[in-house]
């Protein structure tokens, strides 16, 4: 059985390292085999130097058999004995690279870089097993198995190799050695990236990007683009949209520590204020983080190509505290406001109430905002009676667009605190609390 298959010539080890076990070209002897190899082998500590040394020396070993490999795979002209015994013999070579990694071990500081070299390892094994069932039991489907070990080697490999490049120049493969890894780094922070920030700065679980993710207005408000919750929820705005569900992305986001990529899945999208259908949207977006320091991140969209820079907004943390306090109408106990003190975005502590007072006198309120109720209609404020009313003109639920009848068509709402950009209101025994988002 002779065929071309999708194979991934390089692919795999552009950057990194490896080793394994050994090789028999039968796959139940090479199972008992490759067992009791690895009980014996014992992986030798070396230096950071001399492991950067050999591990750089079996990459490139590696990288030339696999591509070996790939070209007797891709063969027509051999006979199919001939062709077959070639086919087992780069598989043993490949075996054999894998099983001179496996000999030697990165000092204890760098123990992560051999942990994940050992996953990799073990995935391009087994990859290697059904490789061999594959030609053996004529069946097609061993190789989109192997396929998918191959591919997640090559994650941890590509990560291991990363890590192991940091404040360590290794050679570039394929170059002729004058050519390292920090000269591509270099290159990497003309366009703002700097991979190294994320490896040294994002952990496993990736907490470090909870919150808020945007950028400063010329008038010092904050311009919110995305929030990446700790339960794992997503919100998308359109530029200067937030907290506003007119132009929005909603969802689920997740964090791939090896493959350093931030997805994004879209549950729902919204454009002017009108829900969008299947189809008229992504539902998948991926990005890779390609930087995180103290300047914020930057994001790199797989599939469009487009690179987005944010900062961290939260407005959890103290530093964003202060910037509310800037952009907060002042604090008054005197409740002497003014329609100017009230103009700009209003949210309340659970999140699922917005208000936006317009300088026109226009108002605009987002009740249960997952659902979309809005209302919609003109406010006045006296100071006099301490009272603030909103005058409904309309409202509209989902989907939006669609008015509805029967719904509240006035909020008398009476101020009782102002202070630090924190509206305490009442109606009718209920209290609203509601704290400044910006103009």
């Amino acid at each position: 059985m002779k065929h071309k298959s999708k194979w991934i010539m390089g692919m795999v080890l552009p950057i990194a390292l490896m080793a394994s076990c050994s090789a028999n070209t039968e796959t139940e002897k090479h199972a008992v085999q490759k067992i009791q190899e690895q009980q014996k082998v014992k992986a030798e500590k070396l230096s950071l130097e001399e492991y950067t040394k050999q591990a750089v020396k079996l990459r490139s070993d590696f990288s030339a058999k696999i591509k070996e490999f790939g070209n007797v795979r891709q063969d027509a002209k051999m006979k199919q004995s001939e062709w077959q015994k070639a086919y087992y013999a780069k598989v043993d070579a490949i075996r054999g690279v894998i099983k001179e990694f496996r000999k030697i071990a990165p000092p204890d500081d760098k123990k992560q870089i051999g942990e994940e070299i050992n996953v990799a390892l073990d995935e391009f094994d087994k990859a290697m097993d059904l490789y061999v069932e594959e030609i053996k039991h004529e069946d097609r489907k061993k190789d989109d198995e192997a396929l998918q070990h191959m591919i997640k080697g090559q994650d941890y490999w590509n990560h291991a190799f990363r890590l192991l490049s940091i404040n360590n120049p290794i050679p570039v493969e394929g170059s002729d050695g004058t050519i390292d890894s920090q000269d591509l780094k270099d290159l990497d922070k003309n366009a703002g990236i700097d991979r190294d920030s994320v490896l040294l700065n994002v952990s496993k679980d990736g907490h470090e990007l909870f919150g808020k993710w945007g950028f400063m207005n010329d008038n010092g408000t904050q311009n919110v683009s995305i929030v990446l919750h700790e339960d794992g929820r997503y919100e998308g705005y359109g530029n200067g949209s937030y907290p506003s569900k007119k132009d929005y992305f909603g969802g689920t986001w997740e964090w791939n520590y090896i493959k350093v990529t931030v997805t994004f899945h879209h549950n729902e999208s919204f454009r002017k204020g009108a829900a969008q259908k299947e189809g008229e949207f992504r539902k998948k977006m991926n990005m890779e983080l390609q930087r995180f320091d103290d300047k914020g991140i930057q994001l790199f969209d797989l599939e469009s190509q487009q690179t987005f820079r944010y900062s961290k907004l939260d407005d959890n943390r103290k530093a964003a505290q202060k910037d509310i306090a800037a952009k907060s109408p002042e604090p008054s106990t005197s409740l002497k406001l003014s329609l100017s003190n009230l103009e700009g975005y209003w949210i309340n502590e659970k999140k699922d109430v917005v208000l936006s007072l317009k300088k026109d006198g226009t108002f605009y309120m987002d009740i249960d905002n997952t659902k979309h109720r809005i209302y919609t209609g003109k406010y006045q404020y006296n100071v006099t009676a301490k009272s603030l009313v909103l005058n409904v003109e309309e409202v509209k639920a989902e989907p939006l667009g669609k008015p509805l009848s029967g719904e509240k068509r006035k909020f008398d709402f009476k101020v009782q605190t102002f202070e630090n950009g924190v509206l305490n209101l009442t109606e009718d025994g209920e209290v609203w609390i509601f704290k400044f988002d910006g103009k």
